[in-house]
C-alpha cells in the first residue's frame, strides 16, 4: 500500500520545503532531495514505519518517537522537521506526493527533465546515449531517460516528457495511413 495525497496539499507542502531548503542557512535543494530519497527508501523498505505512520489509532507522540529513531541520523533537521510536521497536521499520508513534488521543483530549478520511452525491444546504450542526445537538443534540459520494452508495439518508439508525447511507433503509423487512405474515398 503506497502512501499517497491530495496533490494540492502536497504542492503546498513541497513548495514550503523548497523555499526553506533553498534559504539561506537551509541545506541546499540537492541535499534536501537527497535526504527525501533516504525517507522514500526506509518507507519501501521498512514495513513497520509505513505501519506506523499510516494507522490513525497511534499517537503523535508516538510517530514522531519512530520518525525521530528511523531518521534522526540518517536526514537533516530541516527535513526531519518536514516529516513531524506532516505526522502533527495528520498529512502522514502525503507524504511520497511531497517527495514526487518537491522532486519536480528541484528538477525544474536545476534544468532537469525525465523522458518515459517504450520500445519493442531493450535500446542498447549507444542508442539510448543517442536519444537522451536528440531529446536534450529538443529540449535544452538535460534528460533522465527511462526506457521500458513494451512488446506490443510493432517497431519505433514512444517517448513522454512530462504532458508531451512523442508516438514515434509503427502503428501509430501505419493508423494514419489508412486514415488517410479512408478519408481519400
Amino acid at each position: 500500500m503506497a502512501i499517497t495525497g491530495d496533490t494540492k496539499v502536497a504542492r503546498r507542502y513541497a513548495r514550503a520545503f523548497f523555499d526553506a531548503a533553498g534559504a539561506e542557512g537551509g541545506p541546499g535543494v540537492e541535499a534536501a532531495a537527497s535526504d527525501l530519497n533516504v525517507v522514500s527508501y526506509m518507507l519501501e523498505n521498512v514495513p513497520y514505519l509505513r505501519a506506523v505512520l499510516l494507522q490513525p489509532m497511534v499517537s503523535d507522540e508516538h510517530k514522531h518517537k519512530v520518525v525521530g529513531d528511523a531518521f534522526q541520523s540518517r536526514i537533516g533537521p530541516t527535513t526531519l522537521n518536514l516529516l513531524l510536521l506532516l505526522i502533527r497536521k495528520r498529512r502522514e499520508s502525503a507524504i511520497d506526493a511531497v517527495v514526487a513534488e518537491f522532486r519536480k521543483m528541484a528538477d525544474e530549478q536545476a534544468g532537469r527533465v525525465d523522458a518515459f520511452v517504450d520500445a519493442p525491444m531493450a535500446l542498447s546504450e549507444e542508442q539510448e546515449q543517442r536519444l537522451r542526445q536528440a531529446l536534450e537538443q529538443r529540449t535544452g534540459k538535460h534528460v533522465n531517460l527511462h526506457s521500458s520494452v513494451d512488446p506490443n508495439m510493432l517497431g519505433g518508439l514512444r517517448v513522454r516528457i512530462g504532458d508531451s508525447v512523442i508516438d514515434g511507433g509503427l502503428q501509430t503509423r501505419l493508423d494514419r495511413v489508412k486514415r488517410q487512405l479512408l478519408a481519400a474515398r
